[in-house]
């Protein structure tokens, strides 16, 4: 579903990302891991179009490059933002409504907004709550759901673990699980390398902007030596 060769990302004289090449296959959740820096937050805000980047993107099989954020969103890529940056001043509902922005069809808006509270049954209890009045782990539930109200094929997560108590990550990544299990795409970006390789298919380790390492997730988990040089033991 997703082919991305030699990517850079350059920030000034600073490279960020230097020549990564990676796949996603239709149906996985890959994790893209690696230490504090390492470029995997520049190499998904390149996917989605939000900062500048060379080398070769690839989406079902059709270049990206030069679609806006907007084209890519309604070609089925969804970005999960790290720190979650709901909108703090509106409802559960007014957000979930806005992200459905892209999509002309809405008719089948409440439709998805049905699949989001059944997904997530604490947005449904808060529906009309200020969405900056929500718990840290109830602003995470929301930024998913947001973005699926794009109707996504391919969804990106960047730190969905980012902040929270040890109980709402296991929250958070029974729901990712459940994505998983309906079929959806997944590029996971997160932290916390347990529960990431313990999800994923496959995995990605980055380090100052270049791939390492690369495998099943699995044998990822199971490799002291990869662990200790890039994922801090």
């Amino acid at each position: 579903m997703l082919s991305i060769s030699n990517l850079v990302v350059a920030y000034g004289p600073v490279l960020a990302v230097r020549g990564l090449s990676l796949e996603v296959f239709k149906g996985e959740a890959v994790a893209l891991i690696g230490p504090n820096g390492a470029g995997k937050t520049s190499t998904i805000m390149a996917l989605a179009g939000l900062v500048p980047a060379r080398g070769d993107i690839l989406f079902d099989s059709a270049p990206i490059n030069s679609l806006s954020t907007e084209d890519r969103v309604r070609l089925g890529i969804a970005l999960c933002p790290e720190g979650r940056r709901v909108f703090v001043g509106l409802t559960v509902l007014e957000n979930l409504v806005l992200g459905a922005a892209s999509q002309p069809d809405r008719s089948r808006r409440k439709q998805d907004i049905d699949y989001c509270f059944d997904l997530f049954p604490r947005l449904a209890e808060r529906r009309d709550q200020v969405a900056g009045t929500l718990s840290g782990g109830e602003q995470q539930m929301l930024a998913i759901a947001r973005a699926l109200m794009s109707r996504p094929r391919f969804l990106i997560l960047d730190e969905p673990s980012l902040g929270l108590a040890p109980r709402i990550i296991e929250v958070i990544f029974e729901h990712i699980a459940k994505l998983k299990a309906s079929g959806m795409t997944i590029l996971l970006v997160e932290q916390n390398v347990g529960k990431a390789l313990a999800i994923a298919d496959r995995a990605y380790v980055l380090a100052s902007g270049s791939l390492r390492a690369t495998g099943k997730a699995s044998d990822l988990a199971a490799d002291p030596e990869t662990i200790s040089a890039y994922l801090g033991g």
